[in-house]
């Protein structure tokens, strides 16, 4: 009864930081990482500050870019283009994930909180850019 009802879906929305690939690569945590030091240069604040300033604005908005843009006008581009300068050496590409994707009928976007380039970024990575009709950010 699954499978039939899987087999009549028409659009598939996948968020991709931690979904496409695995939390155990760290991806994510440098990002993390990347945002505290990003905020303590940018504000003058300490590290501890700037993570204690990253997670409220997390909690309270979703996004700790929107608190920044809201509280202290950071541009997004500088602050997307300063957090997903990462090492990506551990994101290999994934035949089983492209196997699986190319199975599933329907359009396939991704979502992400991400800007748009590195949204492209990781999928190429994966091998599996191909696979998705679009990005939403």
């Amino acid at each position: 009864m699954l499978i039939q009802n899987l087999a009549k879906k028409k659009n598939w929305l996948f968020d991709l930081d931690n979904t496409l690939y695995s939390p155990n690569l760290g991806i994510f945590s440098q990002i993390d990482e990347r945002m505290k030091k990003f905020i303590s240069k940018k504000l003058e604040l300490s590290e501890t500050k700037s993570f204690i300033l990253q997670k409220n604005f997390y909690k309270k908005y979703g996004t700790t870019l929107y608190g920044l843009m809201k509280h202290y006008e950071v541009d997004p581009q500088e602050f997307c283009n300063y957090v997903h300068n990462i090492n990506l050496k551990n994101l290999k590409h994934s035949k089983s994930l492209r196997s699986k994707l190319q199975a599933l009928p329907g359009r396939k976007i991704v979502y992400t909180n991400g800007d748009y380039k590195y949204a492209k970024k990781i999928l190429r990575c994966l091998g599996i850019e191909d696979q998705f009709l679009d990005i939403l950010i």
